[in-house]
């Protein structure tokens, strides 16, 4: 369950923040360049953190929380991410069509 937490998390956090510096910014590629910078550091660390946390992971190399599910989802949310900013920048183009019209 705290897997699904930290990626629903990671998600919400991620497209906050490229949003806010493809806006600012103006470049759609600086936006989708801080999601996977975002998405990579926040799952990573999440997982070593997990991982040194817990004994029997340390001592006996299994993972029986399914942590690995944090590394496999870093594709799965920035592919989301990327869906989601290309939605918003096609969205930004029509608004600005409509607007000179």
């Amino acid at each position: 369950m705290l897997n699904v937490i930290i990626v629903v998390l990671t998600f919400l956090v991620s497209m906050m923040v490229s949003i806010m510096i493809m806006r600012n910014r103006g470049s759609r590629w600086s936006g989708m360049l801080a999601a996977i910078a975002i998405n990579v550091l926040v799952l990573v660390i999440a997982y070593v953190q997990l991982y040194n946390h817990d004994e029997k992971s340390r001592r006996f190399g299994i993972d029986y929380e399914k942590r690995y599910t944090l590394l496999l989802s870093i594709p799965i949310l920035t592919y989301m991410n990327f869906s989601w900013l290309s939605i918003s920048s096609r969205r930004k183009m029509i608004n600005q069509k409509n607007r000179e019209a």
